[in-house]
């Protein structure tokens, strides 16, 4: 028993499928549906700045026109024709100059590239430099520091013996008097046998023999002179008269030389003085040259960050232009594939312009559909004129804008009605 119309079939799996039939699809309408919505595309019509009504006058126009064969269209039809035409032209163009100007932004931008990448090269030197500079006053700072300290020790201690030769120079003055008194006193009374009594010889014998432990006499003198001076001049012999002369030139021979050491001591202290203000004049220079080296290190420094924030901002330009760049080309694909949208469309519409009555017969052989289709859009075109004047058949996106009202009934078909 055969299958009704709308009966389902199994497909062997035990699921049920309804046939459908193939829809067959005119290439022409095709082309006309996707021509109409070319004229809504902001990427395409839209960029070359026609106002809305010229829009849509030549929108409303397309399926009237360009449905009919070339051969059989109307004065009028051929001019709409050429307008839109002229419109996917200058969208083309307009396409064309914006991947121009890009290509020349990305152009100017490759001399902007080399030119911040000289820079760069020449700052990391700049800044290589900088950083052998810092390096240099560091050593410089730390050499300095070295020199004055030295300087100083030199000079504290060359000052520190200029204090202590003085206070040698008195000690030895006081000695001198010392050894004087000594010598024109105790010992004069002592070796003239003159003294009374053990106890005034006690006396005088007391620092003689003090002053013979510190010059460190022979201890067999200082035994002979303790038996001599108690004695009277006239009771003591030879040897005792020997001890007396020895002692006498022991302490005549260290006044001479606390005589030549205090005569010599002017000009000593004259050399260490002199060698005392040298070695502070060289400390103070010294403490000078490593304050100018501190200053230094400190510039070298200041100069090594300042190079080295201008090399990190130079790095930070050359990250941003190639984000520009990045960004450029993307713009310059993107305009591409806008270019080749407006060549595919204005092919399109050049396919629809050239097509001759053969390819677009229809079915049923009817030509009146032509007949009607003409005098719709001489009649669109007389509403045009009637509203704006002498009519234009070529759009200018500079001249006024076409204040066609198309909410009002017109005899233009619609592009389902003419290419129904």
């Amino acid at each position: 028993m055969g299958r009704g119309r709308g009966a389902k079939r199994t497909d062997g799996t035990g699921y049920t499928s309804t046939a459908k039939k193939a829809k067959t699809v005119d290439p022409v309408q095709e082309k006309i549906e996707k021509l109409f919505e070319v004229f809504e595309d902001e990427d395409q019509v839209g960029v070359v700045g026609l106002s809305d009504s010229a829009k849509a006058m030549l929108q409303s126009v397309i399926p009237s026109t360009l449905a009919v064969p070339s051969n059989q269209r109307h004065t009028y039809q051929a001019q709409m024709v050429d307008s839109v035409g002229d419109v996917l032209k200058e969208v083309v163009q307009s396409w064309e100059a914006k991947i121009t100007e890009a290509e020349s932004s990305i152009t100017c931008g490759g001399s902007t590239k080399d030119e911040i990448a000289t820079k760069i090269e020449a700052s990391e030197s700049a800044l290589e430099a900088k950083r052998l500079e810092e390096t240099q006053a560091q050593e410089s700072l730390e050499a300095a520091e070295k020199d004055a300290a030295e300087a100083l020790r030199k000079s504290t201690e060359v000052h520190d013996e200029v204090v202590i030769f003085d206070v040698d120079l008195a000690r030895k003055e006081k000695d001198r008097e010392q050894m004087k008194n000594l010598l024109e006193t105790n010992f004069a009374t002592l070796k003239s046998g003159e003294v009374k009594g053990a106890v005034q010889v006690k006396k005088l014998m007391a620092p003689i023999t003090a002053m013979m432990e510190q010059l460190k006499a022979d201890e067999v003198l200082m035994a002979a002179i303790a038996l001599t001076f108690p004695k009277k001049l006239e009771a003591r012999g030879p040897f005792a008269n020997l001890a007396v002369d020895e002692l006498e030139k022991i302490m005549r021979k260290n006044l001479e030389e606390l005589d030549e050491h205090i005569a010599n001591a002017n000009v000593t202290k004259a050399e260490k003085s002199a060698m005392a203000a040298t070695a502070k004049t060289e400390a103070e220079a010294a403490k000078v040259y490593k304050e100018c080296c501190c200053d230094a290190l400190t510039a070298a420094v200041d100069a090594r960050q300042i190079q080295d924030a201008e090399l990190k901002e130079l790095k930070k330009d050359m990250k941003d232009h190639a984000k520009k760049m990045g960004q450029l080309a993307v713009q310059r694909s993107q305009h591409e594939s806008q270019l080749a949208s407006a060549k595919d469309n204005l092919a399109m519409f050049d396919f629809l312009r050239k097509i001759v009555e053969e390819e677009t017969k229809s079915e049923n052989g009817d030509e009146e559909n032509t007949a009607d289709t003409v005098q719709n859009t001489a009649d669109a075109m007389e509403d045009v004129e009637a509203s704006e004047g002498p009519a234009k058949m070529a759009v200018d996106k500079d001249a006024p804008a076409l204040p066609m009202d198309l909410s009002i009934p017109s005899p233009v078909k619609t592009r389902q009605e003419v290419i129904a």
